[in-house]
């Protein structure tokens, strides 16, 4: 084998004694030029310090005694002249040594030793490393007779010298000035000082810089190193690149010579062998990269096609469904008959059908696109539920269906996850069991459950959604999570639906650890259930406001009736959990005077109002006014219109929660009215009434179903979990486990047949889509609003009281270049009390309004001609002449990814997205109104 000698082994040779040579001779040459020039600044900034002072005592008009040093300066005086000598312009370096000012002048004895000496002021503080020893005594003499003689300027140095700048400890640099008085006489002397510049002064990082970009100059002669090694391989180099353009066209006989030592020979040698092999593989290979070549373009126009086409049906299919589900929604707020609010509400369910089809093809679509990210950030459990009831809660109650959500107190109030994803889930699997159920009731869970795994037991949050609904057969189960397949093909006719909700399900949970599942049996209910590893996150949000709410009701008797039993188990759980003696009342008695006594001792009656009117609720709220109890009524959201014919006449403990109630709501109101005194009222009995209203069904969540008790392993094999016991019939006080919070399987049930279908990352929920030029605006529909509609709408916002726009009242400014959506918004805006609304027909018409007029709120399109939604707020963040900067929400029909957060990137505050409703404005106009909400960055 040939000995060699590598290029690299040359190159650190040379290079390495060429940097260290030309980098100490730069630095040392650098630093003491430096070190010359601050000698230099030093004097000319302490000769213009004391002149400064000079002039600047002189016009303080001092008396003699003053400018001799035998009175110390008054503190004005002190003031006045460190301003004045903290403005003499000093370069920073010599600014950070500090100084120091002092009067001296003779004594008037008859020694010539004797000068008094003013305590010293300082103007700029010397740190105690830089600071040398007190300047010789003789030296400070020698200064003020200098001036005392008559000079107007005086500044001791000493010579420079290698051994005292660089080795020594340093010393004091000081200056001289005459002090005159009226009769320009001198009376004294100023003196400043400050620690002469040292070479240990430039011994820091910022100063050594410049040496080290100096030294970094001495490559040079590694440069010239470089060279005559250049020109040794010169020679090679040039018969590689001839050989590689040989090869470049095809030809694979060149062959290089390789006779030297070093590095390249041995890359010439290889060269040569690599081509024996090229020449056996290059058919093949050139036919391989032909295919993929063609199979990536086609690839790429495929995924470009489906992005703009996702991009534009987005936005256009909203538009129209926009104006569908708004102007229906504004007809049932205006008050129809019957027929007419029947037939109206068929036409919105079939809007909110088709757009909930649009979302899960655009869904389904964005997982195979490999576009979704999944966050890491801290979820409120209680919010998160909430806002998921939120969703369903009125459908639920059109339906007459008991919906209820329960969290294990056991449970973090805060867990690490994606709070968008996994409410995705649980509103796709609420939304299934509200289409699938009938009667009944649907009930959410969260719990902590412990699975086995490889490191041993982890925690994971389970959630559950369990219906009354119409089942699923055991042979349908396996194919249920697979894309575009619902349980048979009675199910789509009856219910609809695209049957990519579950799929999408499954692949969100995957994408966050988990998995889900299902247990079910046809005719009796269905518990969909995932589970996600449970990873918790501090909680930083103070109680201290729920404590006190806490130690309110503690304690004391609260006595509540639903005619629901599963409601009534999680009254009782919540409320002894707080702390509060909770008592039952399962069935209201049929005499009012023993409802009174019932009552008598209660701080508290709770009512669920959900198969009551007001008229036949009225007895038994006027019966817990009469023993000035206060009363809870939880009313179903169909109810909601009557709430204030509820209310008990001239009666203020009483407070009024929609169902389902959510646990920070009710325990606030709790402790509201347990503050308020207890008034008995004096108003007459109401008639006695049966109170023994006709009971719902038996409720299926209590009794053995495929939620609580195995499926038999005949019908379901797939899917065995331990069995639970039947619950009892029931009691006077519920019991504190009820059969719906007994433990689950060890291990979620995943039958064999349910396969992964794909494992692409899909979007993330309820993200916008990339913005596309709208042709809905074409369609040039008619803009105009009648008057008898503006009447209308008019009456209906102000029927039932105080408008929504007087409790919360605002300057709205819409911006939106489509007459439809312009007239919907501004129709709905209307309904809620908000009169004068201002239209901008683009982005750049926005600017200039926001800009003369006070808004409180912008409602911003991102789509428009001449300036988009983005550009608009972007020119609003930046216009800082505005008093106050208005809440910016964006509106628009984009659902794809990446436009949320572009607009929270340039300022806005909030984002909806079209088709949008009066729930959506009551849901985000309040939190736009708080102080400073416009500063708010967007939740995402």
């Amino acid at each position: 084998m040939k000995p060699r000698l590598s290029i690299a082994s040359r190159f650190m040779i040379f290079g390495v004694t060429a940097v260290l040579i030309g980098a100490w001779v730069t630095a040392a040459a650098f630093l003491w030029q430096e070190f010359l020039i601050l000698r230099v600044a030093q004097r000319s900034y302490i000769s213009s310090i004391v002149q400064a002072a000079q002039t600047e005592l002189r016009a303080q008009a001092l008396s003699p005694e003053t400018l001799a040093g035998s009175t110390n300066l008054t503190t004005e005086s002190i003031v006045h002249l460190k301003m004045r000598l903290q403005i003499v312009d000093v370069p920073a370096m010599i600014q950070e040594l500090g100084l120091r000012v002092e009067i001296a002048g003779p004594t008037g004895a008859s020694s010539s030793a004797a000068i008094h000496t003013s305590p010293f002021i300082i103007i700029h503080d010397t740190a105690d490393h830089w600071q040398p020893p007190e300047p010789d005594q003789a030296k400070l003499r020698e200064v003020i007779y200098r001036v005392m003689g008559g000079s107007s300027v005086v500044i001791s140095d000493t010579p420079l010298s290698l051994k005292t700048d660089i080795l020594g400890e340093g010393e004091w640099l000081l200056a001289g000035a005459p002090l005159q008085d009226v009769n320009g006489r001198i009376a004294g002397a100023l003196i400043a000082r400050q620690p002469q510049v040292h070479m240990r002064h430039l011994l820091c990082m910022p100063r050594l810089m410049v040496p080290i970009l100096g030294g970094a100059i001495g490559l040079l002669p590694a440069i010239l190193g470089f060279f005559w090694l250049g020109r040794s391989i010169s020679k090679k180099t040039g018969d590689l690149l001839a050989a590689f353009q040989s090869l470049r066209t095809g030809n694979l006989t060149t062959r290089l010579p390789a006779r030297g030592f070093d590095d390249l020979d041995a890359l010439q040698s290889a060269f040569n062998e690599a081509l024996v092999g090229f020449q056996q593989e290059d058919a093949r290979r050139q036919q391989m990269l032909l295919e993929f070549q063609q199979a990536r373009k086609q690839a790429e126009v495929a995924t470009a096609a489906k992005g703009d086409f996702l991009a534009n049906m987005s936005h256009e299919i909203r538009t129209p469904m926009n104006g569908i589900i708004g102007t229906t929604s504004l007809l049932i707020e205006m008050g129809l008959d019957n027929e007419q609010e029947e037939l109206v509400r068929m036409i919105r369910s079939s809007g909110e059908s088709l757009l909930h089809l649009i979302n899960d093809i655009l869904d389904f679509s964005k997982i195979e696109s490999a576009k979704l990210e999944i966050e890491d950030v801290p979820v409120d459990m209680e919010k998160l539920l909430a806002e998921v009831a939120d969703v369903f809660s009125y459908r639920a109650a059109e339906k007459k269906i008991e919906m209820n959500f329960h969290m294990d107190p056991a449970l973090p109030r805060f867990f690490r996850g994606d709070f968008q994803r996994v409410k995705q889930v649980l509103v796709n699997l609420v939304g299934n069991a509200i289409k699938f159920t009938e009667k009944g009731e649907i009930l959410i869970l969260a719990r902590q459950v412990n699975r086995s795994s490889k490191e041993g037991d982890m925690p994971h949050l389970h959630f559950s959604v369990r219906d009354t609904g119409i089942g699923i057969a055991a042979d349908k189960i396996g194919s249920l999570f697979q894309a575009f397949t619902q349980a048979d093909a009675t199910t789509t006719r009856k219910y609809g639906g695209t049957g990519l909700g579950l799929a999408i399900c499954r692949k969100l949970c995957r994408l966050m650890g988990g998995e889900i599942s299902v247990i079910s049996e046809e005719g009796r209910g269905s518990d969909f259930f995932f589970e996600l590893p449970l990873r918790i996150a501090q909680d930083d949000a103070g109680r201290e406001e729920e404590l006190s709410w806490l130690d309110t009701i503690k304690g004391r008797r609260l006595v509540y009736h639903s005619p629901h039993t599963t409601t009534q188990q999680i009254l009782q759980q919540t409320l002894q959990q707080w702390g509060a003696s909770a008592i039952p009342m399962p069935r209201l008695p049929a005499e009012l005077h023993t409802l009174s006594q019932d009552l008598e001792e209660a701080a508290i009656f709770i009512l669920d109002a959900r198969d009551h009117t007001p008229e036949s609720a009225a007895p038994i709220l006027q019966a817990a006014a009469m023993q000035g109890t206060g009363i809870v009524l939880l009313l179903p959201l169909t109810l909601w219109k009557l709430r204030d014919q509820f209310s008990p006449p001239g009666y203020t403990r009483f407070v009024k929660l929609g169902k389902p109630p959510k646990r920070r709501e009710l325990l606030r109101s709790l402790a509201d009215l347990i503050k308020m005194p207890r008034i008995t009222s004096s108003a007459p009995p109401a008639p006695v009434m049966n109170f023994d209203l006709p009971r719902p069904p038996t409720d299926r969540l209590l009794q053995p179903s495929p939620c609580m008790m195995p499926v038999p392993q005949s019908s379901l094999p797939q899917a065995p979990v331990q069995s639970a016991p039947s619950p009892a019939p029931v009691q006077t006080r519920p019991s504190p486990h009820p059969v719906w919070l007994q433990p689950m399987p060890s291990a979620p049930p995943t039958p064999p047949a349910l396969t992964p279908t794909f494992e692409s990352p899909i979007r993330a929920f309820g993200e916008p889509p990339p913005l596309s030029q709208s042709r809905a605006a074409d369609g040039m529909h008619d803009a105009h609003i009648s008057q008898g509609t503006n009447r209308a709408i008019a009456a209906a916002a102000n029927a039932n009281g105080d408008s929504f726009a007087k409790q919360h009242p605002a300057r709205i400014l819409l911006v939106e270049d489509q007459p439809l959506n312009q007239k919907i918004a501004t129709m709905l805006l209307q309904r809620l009390g908000y009169e004068g609304v201002d239209i901008a027909n683009h982005g750049e018409e926005a600017i200039g309004l926001v800009s003369q007029g006070n808004y409180d709120i912008v409602f911003m399109d991102l789509q428009m001609p001449v300036m988009g939604g983005i550009d608009a707020a972007r020119g609003i963040r930046g216009n800082f002449h505005l008093k106050n900067q208005p809440a910016i929400i964006a509106m628009t029909g984009h659902a794809l990814t990446g436009v949320r957060e572009e607009c929270k990137e340039v300022g806005m505050n909030a984002f909806l997205t079209k088709p949008v409703s009066l729930d959506d404005f009551r849901r985000t106009i309040p939190p736009c109104l708080e102080k400073e909400a416009a500063m708010r960055p967007m939740v995402l």
